[in-house]
């Protein structure tokens, strides 16, 4: 975060590494891949929602009331904490351990968009053998 580089922008270290570590070229591809984590966590969490939300309400259409209770309310207890964070505190530190657990939320949603599209795929291949029905 900006507060630790600050924070240690005043060492008097003369260690190579040390500094190339933050502010080389180190710096740049580490701060290149912590980005694109970031992000695709914050995508893949997105679409564990949106996936969820769907499925909730195509059970609810076809009569069948499915309890989506434990998946969700720690799910809500995560953005919103980490939305609470963001609004109102300015140390990323609070914001990491909601972070740590939107991950877990985020593999459910690599799950879930990698299914649809092996789906999508086996649905559009011409090549696909035909269901059987028993």
């Amino acid at each position: 975060t900006m507060e630790s580089m600050s924070s240690t922008r005043s060492c008097t270290v003369e260690k190579e590494w040390f500094m190339n570590l933050y502010f080389g070229d180190v710096y740049n591809k580490i701060w290149f891949i912590c980005n694109n984590h970031q992000s695709m966590n914050y995508i893949f969490l997105m679409a564990f929602a949106v996936f969820s939300m769907c499925e909730i309400a195509a059970s609810r259409k076809n009569g069948k009331d499915i309890q989506m209770v434990v998946t969700f309310l720690p799910m809500i207890a995560i953005v919103g904490g980490f939305l609470f964070c963001i609004i109102w505190e300015a140390k990323s530190r609070y914001m990491f351990p909601y972070y740590v657990f939107g991950t877990i939320y985020a593999s459910l949603g690599v799950f879930k968009l990698s299914a649809l599209i092996l789906d999508k795929i086996k649905i559009l291949s011409p090549w696909a053998s035909p269901s059987k029905t028993s």
